[in-house]
C-alpha cells in the first residue's frame, strides 16, 4: 500500500514506467479537482490497484498497460470521465466496471 488515505485537490501521474502495480497501491484516496494518469507504461494492474474516491475529473489518456485484471480501477467521479488514445493489449472481464459517476 504505497499510498493510503488521504485527501488532495489534484492528483497527477505523468509519464514514467511501473511493471507492476499490485492490489490497494492506491486506495482510499480522496480527490477534489482532477484525477490524471496519462503517458504512463504499465506492465500488469492487478485488481483494485487503484481507488480513489470524489474527483470531478477522472482522466487515462495516452496510456499503455499490457495486462489489466478485473475491477483494476475502482473510481467514483462527480463529472465526467476520460478514457482516450490508449493501448491495452490484454483486458480482463469487467476492467472498467468499477469506474462510476455519482453527480453529488
Amino acid at each position: 500500500q504505497a499510498f493510503k488515505k488521504f485527501m488532495v485537490g489534484q492528483l497527477k501521474f505523468s509519464g514514467g514506467s511501473i511493471d507492476v502495480m499490485p492490489s490497494y497501491s492506491l486506495t482510499g484516496i480522496t480527490v477534489n479537482n482532477r484525477l490524471i494518469m496519462e503517458g504512463l507504461s504499465m506492465g500488469y494492474v492487478r485488481s483494485s490497484a487503484i481507488k480513489v474516491d470524489c474527483p470531478r475529473v477522472f482522466r487515462l489518456e495516452n496510456c499503455k498497460i499490457d495486462h489489466l485484471e478485473g475491477d483494476a480501477f475502482r473510481v467514483t467521479t462527480n463529472g465526467p470521465v476520460y478514457i482516450e488514445d490508449n493501448s491495452f493489449p490484454d483486458l480482463s472481464y469487467g476492467v472498467f466496471g468499477g469506474i462510476s459517476v455519482d453527480p453529488r
